[in-house]
């Protein structure tokens, strides 16, 4: 076989071998990795989900993307509460594989603190669980 390669000068993503010839994670997973590690750092403020619409991959096969990915070390999640009682999801899309302690160390050196990400401002929840009065009429004894 003869082969002639020449890289562009600029637009091109290097993808390491043991993603493309991965026969543990299936094309999809492959493409969404890929597709995220070529991306701006300007846009990578979107949830996994999002970018993965932009290339038409929804429903069954995007989460069996995900699953993928998780299992093999390249996504990991973190979900906390923050002030007002919202959930939020914090991602982490390696191009090589991470254990959770590594993605843990990652993170911290990405985190809010470190200046690298931004958390959107919420606004204050109008009241905290609990302090409000009952729906209908008055407390009874």
């Amino acid at each position: 076989m003869l082969r002639h390669a020449i890289a562009p000068p600029s637009g091109w993503t290097k993808a390491p071998h043991t993603v493309v010839r991965s026969r543990r994670m299936n094309s999809d997973a492959k493409i969404l990795l890929l597709y995220v590690q070529g991306l701006p750092d300007s846009a990578t403020d979107h949830p996994l989900g999002e970018l993965a619409r932009k290339l038409d991959m929804k429903g069954r096969s995007y989460q069996q993307a995900k699953k993928q990915l998780t299992e093999h070390g390249y996504l990991h999640e973190w979900r906390s509460q923050g002030d007002g009682g919202r959930w939020m999801t914090e991602q982490l899309l390696s191009s090589t594989p991470l254990t959770r302690d590594e993605a843990g160390s990652v993170r911290a050196k990405l985190s809010p603190e470190g200046g690298q990400l931004e958390r959107p401002e919420q606004p204050p929840c109008p009241r905290p669980p609990g302090a409000q009065s009952p729906t209908v009429g008055e407390p009874t004894t």
